[in-house]
């Protein structure tokens, strides 16, 4: 249980509602993303991957499809980490 002890919720409930407003927050962002070349976007929704993945990271190994979700996160970032210094290199 987490919370103030006035509003306690049972912890998967509040690991749920962190993952629900996350995924809200992912979609959002994704939603922000016109073309390939919308560098800022793309950098927000990498960013967004990674509090994805810091959020999944302590239950990845013992719940499978939240792990799956922690991989997915996971290409996610990188391939997007990987267009952005392709970007920036391309720049100088």
């Amino acid at each position: 249980r987490v919370g103030p002890s006035d509003a306690v919720v049972p912890f998967g409930r509040h690991v749920a509602q962190r993952l629900a407003h996350r995924g809200a927050r992912l979609q959002q962002r994704l939603d922000h993303v016109r073309d390939v070349d919308d560098v800022p976007a793309l950098h927000a929704v990498r960013l967004e991957l990674k509090r994805h993945r810091a959020l999944l990271a302590p239950f990845a190994r013992d719940e499978a499809s939240l792990g799956a979700w922690f991989e997915r996160a996971t290409r996610g970032q990188d391939l997007l980490g990987a267009a952005r210094d392709a970007h920036l290199v391309a720049q100088t």
